[in-house]
């Protein structure tokens, strides 16, 4: 997935009509695994609990992200108005 770090928190784009959504609402807590591209067998997992969800229904926050990641949009994702942002706040990490 898609992400965001602000030094503080971590942030995902989903929309409401996914099972990670009802997931998360039910079990707030997540884990992320980050490989190093240069070293397929070196990552970092980030686990955290989900802090707040915050409703996007322009998907401003995943049009940032695809221009991050240098893609190009023409407006809004179709699923627009299901979108979420996950705030995730790390409580711990492991590195390989």
């Amino acid at each position: 997935m898609w992400f965001g770090w602000d030094g503080e928190y971590l942030y995902f784009t989903n929309t409401t009509t996914r099972y990670k959504y009802r997931n998360v609402t039910q079990h707030p807590v997540v884990s992320v695994s980050i490989n190093d591209p240069e070293q397929p067998y070196r990552y970092l997992e980030i686990r955290g609990s989900v802090e707040r969800i915050d409703p996007d229904p322009e998907g401003a926050f995943f049009l940032r992200l695809a221009d991050r990641y240098d893609l190009e949009f023409d407006g809004p994702p179709a699923d627009a108005e299901h979108r979420v942002v996950y705030v995730i706040r790390p409580t711990g990490t492991s590195k390989q």
